[in-house]
């Protein structure tokens, strides 16, 4: 089993091997970290605008005429599972 302290250890021995700075490659790695939060809130910020667009849009076809109590309209029935029956008539 590798413990956190010996996979640092190979890590920088590796660096140091490549005569690469240890400062610089980790200074570079959060940059990198950065960019992936900065790129995952626009994506976030995105999908919300793209939501509330397409909300707007499925709300404009929307049946807005009045309804009355004399009318005839269809209803779900949320209770009845007994008939395997989507709508009724009332």
């Amino acid at each position: 089993m590798a413990f956190p302290c010996r996979i640092e250890h190979k890590a920088m021995w590796t660096l140091k091997k490549l005569k690469l700075d240890w400062g610089a490659a980790s200074s570079q790695r959060l940059n990198e970290m950065n960019e992936l939060d900065v790129l995952h809130l626009k994506a976030y910020e995105i999908s919300a605008l793209y939501k509330k667009r397409m909300k707007k849009y499925h709300d404009q076809n929307i049946d807005k005429s009045k309804k009355f109590p004399s009318d005839l309209v269809l209803l779900f029935n949320s209770r009845l599972r007994l008939f395997p029956r989507k709508l009724k008539s009332k």
